[in-house]
């Protein structure tokens, strides 16, 4: 049966218009680029020029309390008097440089959004290596239309500085060219990294794995960026032995976070609004110091998962499936709305839908060794984070991992789609041919 005019018109326009703008792309990927990353600091200006000196949840305070407290002198603490071990020290410890330099709000706040802006090509390196430029764009486009992520970025909360140092530290060590620097730099990015947001520790190995079983890079190179995270993380470790005498690895929050996401008031998505007051009063009562805490409530914590087992597995599975949730019940009540609640749903809603559907496809379309890292890392980080308790905000690093992972399906997506107007075309003009 012999085309109609109308329809082969149609097809070598639709061909002509992907060629002309796949052509365009390609010419110009740098530009594209530093143009994607600059709209996003520029965004981020003013965003923070809006917010002014605001701060709008409680956590955040603390982090400047930090900031300040190290600028003045005072060491690792919160009031100025007692050192303490009790946060994660990646993020502090950067804002008391900046607040030591006499940084005022609004630069502690853009350091978010120029890390945000740098996820950008960190991304774009990882893809472009192993699956084009065009992959890379796409993972820029995304995280520049990911609001969550900007939203973030906005507040004096950690989550944004481990995106960009997750990352920038996979883009170093997956760099296409590799030295001994490259794997120092990846490993001092990835320590931080820990030491920012220590959930992020089981990327580590999961890393080796990948670099010895798919990627087949040498063991050396994975080995030196092991140790140099080791290195940094035992900086931290060494103070906390030497100020306190005790070992503690990063942080002595553990036991109490491990408390609130395992105790008879929690539910798999209310997260830190869990009720443990009783607790917290008896270790009062007791006189424990931050140490014996985090031993006590992480004793409690233990006592009641094995008094009820089968509640405690049902809670496990129940937050592993709020981890991929779109909504969280937020203790600061006026930060949460419907219309938030829909944004969320409608950008978060088709990258999960996406990546479902690149999985369903795993045996028609083979996986390249990057995107089983970043399928594997996003689905495993939902298991690791619901041993404590699942939040949109804690999930936040690995949504970008997913990001990546539905650009690179995109990028085959748009190279199947043209394939298949080509051969139509090809096809159709042979059939019409006299």
């Amino acid at each position: 049966m012999t085309p109609s005019i109308s329809s082969l018109r149609r097809t070598f326009c639709e061909t002509r218009v992907l060629e002309r703008l796949e052509m365009w792309v390609t010419r110009r990927p740098t530009a594209i680029l530093v143009a994607l990353t600059v709209l996003e600091v520029t965004a981020g200006v003013a965003y923070c020029l809006i917010l002014g000196d605001r701060v709008r949840y409680p956590d955040e305070q603390m982090y400047l309390d930090y900031a300040a407290n190290l600028a003045r002198g005072n060491g690792f603490t919160l009031d100025g008097i007692h050192l303490t071990a009790f946060h994660p020290p990646g993020y502090p410890l950067l804002l008391g440089f900046l607040a030591s330099l006499g940084a005022s709000l609004f630069v502690m706040r853009m350091l978010n959004f120029v890390l945000l802006g740098l996820t950008i090509p960190c991304g774009y390196s990882l893809l472009s290596g192993s699956h084009g430029p065009r992959a890379g764009l796409f993972a820029g486009l995304l995280i520049l239309a990911y609001p969550v992520l900007f939203y973030t970025a906005g507040t004096f909360y950690p989550q944004t500085v481990a995106t960009a140092l997750l990352l920038g530290g996979m883009a170093l060590h997956w760099t296409q060219h590799p030295s001994p620097w490259t794997s120092i730099g990846a490993g001092v990015l990835l320590g931080w990294g820990v030491l920012t947001v220590p959930t992020l520790a089981f990327v580590l190995p999961l890393l080796l794995v990948f670099d010895v079983s798919a990627r087949r890079i040498a063991w050396r190179r994975s080995l030196l960026v092991l140790a140099c995270s080791a290195i940094v993380i035992g900086f931290w470790t060494a103070r906390n032995f030497a100020v306190f005498d005790r070992f503690v690895p990063i942080s002595t929050n553990f036991g109490i976070n491990f408390l609130i996401g395992n105790s008879p008031a929690t539910t798999p998505n209310n997260g830190p609004n869990a009720d443990i007051s009783a607790y917290t009063s008896a270790a009062e009562r007791l006189g424990l110091d931050e140490f014996d805490r985090n031993s006590y409530y992480l004793s409690q914590a233990v006592a009641y998962l094995r008094s009820d087992p089968r509640h405690a597995v049902d809670l496990y599975l129940g937050k592993v499936l709020n981890y991929f949730n779109y909504r969280n019940e937020l203790r600061t009540s006026s930060e949460s709305s419907p219309l938030r609640d829909a944004l969320m749903l409608v950008t978060y809603g088709p990258l999960l839908g996406l990546a479902l559907i690149r999985l369903a496809l795993m045996r028609r379309m083979r996986m390249s060794p990057l995107e089983g890292f970043l399928a594997t890392t996003y689905v495993l980080g939902a298991f690791v984070s619901a041993a404590v308790f699942t939040r949109i905000r804690y999930r936040l690093p690995l949504d970008v991992l997913l990001i990546l992972l539905v650009a690179a399906f995109l990028d085959r997506l748009w190279a199947a789609v043209a394939g298949r107007a080509d051969s139509s075309l090809s096809d159709r003009e042979a059939v019409g041919r006299p």
